[in-house]
């Protein structure tokens, strides 16, 4: 990949928070990828977002890395914004510390002259799932396909030009949750969508998602999710979006207002597509899964009404 990688200077961006023995996996598959696709010119940020553990140490321990530590806020938002702002590169790998960078995923994101074929770029994330004591248990892809396909959202993995990054302004420091599906709509406002390569572009190493710890979290962190739908609520690409994955907060709506102005009973529809979105997700979680359902929407339209946090500084220092 010679002539491709010559063509543009790349930074890979890491963020993390206490990521311990995934971080130095981390950072030893960003080193095996520049080995295996021969790219000259190009330099590692990480962003440690206050770790208690030794992640600075083993981000020290890496030749030829740029070290930042956030003083002030912390959230992923602030840490991309922080990487980003510091690169120095044409693109911009932005990867999580508990990910591991495929070095064959690489030439695909070129054409045959070497170009980078979109400014913004994802692929298909490897997920290896533990319980909270970090046994593994199992893997699974976040999706199966054969070809490339199109998308208005991203996640922690993604390849952007420093120009489009730049051009949209990071991501938005008010959000500690659902930042990425913020910036993703933003993106499409320019008109461009992420082009997902149907190719393993990370494993990432995670503690399951229906783990009663990981539940809870993602319920704290719900809140932040009505920023993103208030400034996208015109935008074409979110609403086929906003149906598919909030139609229990929408029908929750929709049920009080037919149970207020007509009956009784219409509050059993709510409930009953409740019952059986939680079912879909196995009879040991349904409990679990059907009463996380019921707060979130709640949660949902408390925060659509009434929750408007303010931005946050990037407040950080380099580590020598």
């Amino acid at each position: 990949m010679k002539k491709k990688s010559e063509k543009y200077k790349f930074s890979f961006i890491v963020i993390g928070k206490n990521e311990g023995w995934k971080l130095s996996q981390c950072f030893q598959s960003i080193l095996f990828c520049i080995k295996e696709n021969n790219i000259p010119n190009y330099e590692i940020i990480y962003v440690d977002s206050r770790s208690t553990d030794d992640s600075l140490e083993r981000a020290k321990n890496i030749t030829n890395i740029k070290v930042f530590s956030i003083t002030g806020k912390c959230n992923a938002a602030i840490a991309r914004n922080i990487g980003g702002k510091e690169a120095q590169g044409d693109i911009l790998f932005f990867l999580d510390g508990d990910m591991e960078l495929q070095a064959d995923f690489i030439p695909a994101i070129f054409d045959e002259n070497g170009m980078i074929v979109h400014p913004f770029i994802s692929g298909i994330h490897c997920h290896w799932y533990y319980n909270k004591e970090w046994k593994f248990f199992k893997t699974g892809l976040s999706i199966r396909k054969e070809n490339n396909w199109f998308r208005s959202v991203t996640g922690g993995f993604f390849i952007i030009t420093k120009k489009l990054w730049n051009a949209v302004g990071g991501m938005d420091s008010r959000l500690i949750a659902y930042e990425d599906l913020d910036l993703g709509l933003r993106i499409t406002k320019k008109g461009i969508r992420q082009l997902v390569i149907a190719k393993v572009g990370i494993n990432h190493h995670t503690i399951a998602y229906s783990d009663s710890s990981r539940i809870w979290k993602m319920f704290q962190k719900y809140r932040y999710i009505p920023l993103p739908v208030r400034n996208n609520l015109l935008n074409r690409f979110y609403i086929p979006l906003l149906l598919r994955t909030h139609y229990t907060a929408l029908l929750l709506l929709v049920s009080i207002i037919l149970f207020l102005l007509v009956s009784h009973y219409f509050i059993l529809l709510y409930v009953i597509v409740v019952l059986i979105r939680a079912l879909s997700k196995g009879i040991q979680l349904f409990i679990r899964m059907a009463t996380f359902y019921v707060a979130r929407d709640v949660v949902f339209w408390w925060s659509i009404f009434t929750f408007f946090p303010k931005k946050l500084e990037c407040k950080y220092k380099i580590i020598e």
